[in-house]
């Protein structure tokens, strides 16, 4: 009796010894959690992720497990199982790990994988444990921000025209437009939008209407279909003062210059770059009033010759130049009497023999009447 007791005393021991390793349900392996990601730029973020423990137990109870790492799985399209074709690269046990080379513009879905190893003893059975994946996390990158190259007056109108030129944004996809935004404060307190620009190709743009000797700050917004943007850095150019326009110097003509209905008119090239114009204008008083004009468009020109006028005349003469600012500038003013009207020796002779004609036809008259008087008193 005493020998049964003890027996079943000690197979009851050694089951109480059994049940909780038949009973205890085995280890999960250990996922880390990810976070929603930050630091978001065109080409790369950050992740976050929870902590994983160091080791764990083999849910099958074949030895111990050890964390050796984790993967960083990214793909385009959602719910995706993690595989050679998701790779994207390696996560260490810092908490977050900076993720490169992203599309700019699109949507990127990511997951975290954690392997396992068995412990370095010899004869230490195999890790059962395969690698798990974390939750998935997605976010949209930025577009391509683009590069400024520079900000100069523009030659022909610099002061108030400034001309940008930058890299252009190379998304393959998800670009929508250029935005160029204007402040007078290198803050963008101020900003305003410059321009819209909807050609991806375009690297320069020039924007006029601005006020002379001013500095003015640009940045670039890339807008991408997505809704995301990105700001370029920005860059500051300076516009120049209104060019003064330089007035021509008018040469008074020479007697050679003039005939009876028209004077030749020429002036001192004034080099001016600026110039857009010259307007010659006529008057028959000092004052020019009541005066006509011809416009000379080509400023290279430096003489012309007025036609049309009426001989023994007096002129007045000015040159106004005109820049591209819309400034103005008047020359000297000069004189000149058209030739008066000369009757040709042709036509002098002519009247010459008329006139002889006329009085050699009286005297054979008068000479004839007074025969005929004689006559008639002799009867």
């Amino acid at each position: 009796m005493k020998g049964k007791v003890l027996a079943i005393f000690a197979v009851t021991s050694l089951g109480f010894l059994f049940i909780p390793l038949s009973i205890s349900e085995p280890a999960a392996a250990s996922s880390v959690t990810l976070f929603e990601p930050t630091e978001i730029e065109s080409s790369s973020l950050r992740l976050r992720y929870s902590d994983h423990p160091y080791q764990e137990p083999d849910p099958d109870g074949e030895g111990i497990c050890y964390f050796d790492g984790m993967e960083v799985h990214t793909s385009t399209v959602p719910s995706f199982a993690p595989g050679l074709d998701t790779r994207y690269g390696t996560a260490y046990g810092s908490g977050s790990t900076r993720v490169h080379g992203l599309t700019p513009s699109t949507t990127h879905y990511f997951k975290i994988v954690v392997l396992h190893r068995s412990g370095y003893g010899q004869g230490e059975p195999s890790c059962s444990l395969e690698g798990e994946a974390s939750n998935e996390v997605s976010a949209t990158t930025l577009p391509s921000a683009v590069y400024f190259r520079e900000a100069v007056a523009n030659p022909d109108r610099p002061w108030d025209t400034l001309d940008l030129s930058w890299r252009a944004n190379r998304d393959v996809e998800g670009f929508q437009k250029y935005v160029v935004e204007r402040a007078s404060a290198a803050n963008f307190s101020d900003a305003i939008t410059a321009a819209t620009i909807e050609n991806q190709a375009t690297e320069q743009y020039s924007i006029r209407g601005l006020s002379p000797s001013t500095a003015y700050f640009f940045r670039i917004a890339v807008h991408a279909t997505t809704g995301e943007t990105s700001l370029s850095s920005l860059i500051a150019a300076t516009t120049e003062d209104v060019p003064d326009v330089i007035a021509v110097s008018l040469y008074v003509p020479f007697s050679s210059d003039v005939t009876q209905t028209s004077v030749g008119l020429s002036w001192h090239h004034a080099h001016d770059r600026y110039c857009e114009k010259h307007v010659i204008e006529r008057a028959t008083s000092p004052d020019f009033t009541g005066s006509v004009s011809i416009i000379v468009k080509d400023c290279n020109i430096t003489e012309y010759n007025w036609g049309g006028l009426k001989a023994g005349t007096k002129y007045y003469f000015r040159v106004v130049s005109h820049n591209t600012a819309g400034i103005e500038a008047t020359s000297n003013t000069v004189t000149a009497t058209t030739r008066s009207q000369s009757v040709p020796v042709t036509e002098i002779v002519i009247a010459a023999n008329t006139v002889i004609l006329v009085m050699i036809l009286l005297l054979v008259l008068i000479s004839l009447m007074r025969k005929k008087t004689k006559s008639g008193k002799q009867e």
